[in-house]
């Protein structure tokens, strides 16, 4: 026969066990010694152990081109300033490995939280890999922060938005838009209407080119070839060659601002 108080002996048991089992998951772990630095969110303890920190992702050091590859070894010298031979502790969340058998923690060095630091700082962005969650949202503010900042990675790729200058540097003015690589004249008809006005010397510093249709300002607009002079008695055709290479047809006087093709 079961006693009276068999169920409730049972479910202090269960709770009991919850409790421990909370306790495992996510108390912090004893202190441990970074004696390498892989990268920006990745190290190796002393017991041997390679920890990959979670809910963060830093570029790696073996990442193609000259940019990300100083970009990830900043990343690594920050991480190296905050942890490289001190003492971290460990703190785990509900998967303790990944695919590539590294542990997965948050590491607190002192009263700073890495993680979290890395992120602040602009030398990792966020990751998040479900079901590692905990502290995902901090992530996402310390990132917006970052970013809004221009700090570490954030340097390169949020630049600063484009700003008109033609009034300032007082030389001529010239267009561009948000998404083009080519600069052009006022009333260009490859000008968008998200025209941005810019000094032509600062569009030439920063990569864009002269539009092929417009020229982009006087200083670079290409002279047409003319196969004659303007004729009375050509019927008011344009007399200049075309890109292709044949006359052009239009009914415009040669060299005409009526002429898109060769502006006046």
């Amino acid at each position: 026969m079961m006693r009276p108080d068999s169920s409730p002996r049972i479910s202090r048991t269960c709770r009991g066990l919850i409790l421990a089992l909370s306790f495992l998951v996510s108390s912090p772990a004893a202190a441990e010694k970074v004696v390498r630095v892989i990268d920006g969110d990745t190290v190796e303890l002393s017991s041997g152990v390679t920890i990959r920190y979670i809910g963060v992702d830093s570029p790696e050091t073996t990442v193609q081109g000259e940019v990300e590859r100083l970009l990830a070894r900043q990343a690594l010298a920050y991480n190296a300033l905050l942890v490289q031979d001190k003492e971290v502790r460990l703190e785990y969340d509900l998967e303790r490995t990944d695919r590539y058998g590294r542990t997965l923690a948050y590491l607190y060095v002192g009263s700073v939280f890495v993680n979290e630091e890395m992120v602040r700082m602009g030398w990792a962005k966020v990751m998040t890999i479900a079901p590692n969650v905990r502290y995902a949202e901090t992530f996402k503010v310390d990132e917006a922060e970052a970013m809004r900042a221009h700090a570490g990675l954030w340097a390169v790729s949020q630049p600063e938005p484009l700003k008109a200058t033609a009034k300032a540097t007082g030389t001529e003015k010239v267009y561009v838009t948000a998404s083009g690589t080519k600069y052009h004249r006022d009333g260009c008809r490859y000008l968008s209407k998200s025209a941005i006005p810019i000094a032509r010397d600062d569009a030439v510093s920063q990569g864009y080119q002269p539009c092929s249709v417009c020229g982009g300002g006087t200083a670079t607009k290409a002279t047409p070839t003319y196969v004659s002079p303007p004729s009375t008695t050509s019927g008011g055709h344009c007399q200049a060659i075309t890109k292709k290479g044949t006359q052009c047809k239009r009914n415009a006087a040669a060299g005409s601002k009526y002429c898109w093709q060769h502006g006046g």
